[in-house]
């Protein structure tokens, strides 16, 4: 949502550099979490309105890994039970890539997480 809001200012230098060299890929899990965050009114815009805004500011992409492979890899984190960071950190493992995140207990956890 900083990125959709402009809010960059807000993101470490890591996270910045991070998302301003990587490919940038967001799991649908995270649209789900958007909606969640939209229906108590902790956002306003539509899921469907950040994603697509950012996929074409800065090519945000959707990634395409199969749910069952990230519920698998999710099933083996039981560091959380907030089935959202569960399945972010599952994704990002599996692509053997990033996960930018200000969630201390993601990073504790997870070593694809950075802030």
């Amino acid at each position: 949502m900083w990125l959709y809001d402009g809010l960059v200012d807000r993101l470490s230098n890591r996270a910045a550099d991070a998302i301003e060299r990587g490919r940038l890929i967001v799991c649908g899990m995270v649209e789900l979490e958007l909606q969640y965050l939209l229906e108590i009114g902790r956002i306003r815009p539509k899921p469907t309105e950040v994603l697509g805004d950012l996929a074409g500011r800065i090519g945000l992409a959707r990634s395409d890994r199969e749910l069952s492979e990230v519920a698998a890899q999710a099933c083996e984190f039981d560091w959380t039970r907030d089935p959202f960071d569960r399945m972010m950190a599952a994704e990002a493992t599996l692509a053997r890539g990033r996960l930018v995140t200000r969630d201390e207990a993601i990073r504790d956890n997870c070593s694809a997480a950075i802030w």
